[in-house]
C-alpha cells in the first residue's frame, strides 16, 4: 500500500509499541491508541510540529512536543490530547529527527508537572534510556530546529 514517506525516525520501547499496536481491552481503548499512532505518524511523515524548547508551562495549548524542565535532562513529551483521556509519551532525542519513545502515562493520572507521579515518569524515562543506551547520552541542541530539522514551529 502506498504511504507517506518517512522523514523523521521514531523508535518505541516495547511498552510504547504495545500501546499503539494492541491488543486493546475494548473499542474505546483501540480508538484512543489509534489516535496516538496517528500522532506518531505526524512526526515521522514530516508534518508541522509545534514544539516548546523552553519553559513548557508557558507553551501554547497546541504544542505537540515539549522539552521538560530541567532542560539538561533532555526529557521530552509528545502530547496526544484527543480523544480524552490524553496520553503523554516520554522520550529523548538520539539525534536530529530521531526520537526514542520510552514510556507513557495517561495525563489524568500524572498530576501537575511537580507531582510525584509526573516526576516518576521522567525518572522512568531517564532509567529506560540508561538501560537501552548505557554509553550514549541523549542529543542536545540549542534551537528547536536542531531537534526537528524541518517544519518545526516554536511555541
Amino acid at each position: 500500500m502506498p504511504s507517506d514517506p518517512m522523514i523523521r525516525d521514531l523508535y518505541a520501547s516495547p511498552a510504547v509499541y504495545d500501546l499503539v499496536t494492541g491488543p486493546w481491552a475494548n473499542k474505546e481503548e483501540e480508538v484512543r491508541c489509534g489516535r496516538l499512532r496517528a500522532d506518531f505518524d505526524r512526526f515521522v511523515t514530516g508534518r508541522v510540529i509545534p514544539a516548546a524548547l523552553n519553559d513548557p508551562d508557558s507553551k501554547q495549548r497546541d504544542a505537540y512536543l515539549c522539552r521538560l524542565i530541567p532542560a539538561e535532562n533532555e526529557v521530552w513529551e509528545i502530547r496526544s490530547r484527543a480523544p480524552r483521556p490524553g496520553i503523554r509519551v516520554f522520550g529523548r532525542f538520539a539525534d536530529t529527527d530521531c526520537f526514542v519513545a520510552l514510556n507513557w502515562g495517561l495525563r489524568k493520572n500524572l498530576g501537575g508537572r511537580d507531582s510525584r507521579e509526573f516526576k516518576q515518569e521522567v525518572r522512568n524515562c531517564l532509567a529506560a534510556w540508561r538501560k537501552a543506551f548505557p554509553s550514549h547520552d541523549a542529543f542536545k541542541g540549542e534551537t528547536i530546529d536542531e531537534y526537528v530539522s524541518e517544519k518545526s514551529l516554536p511555541v
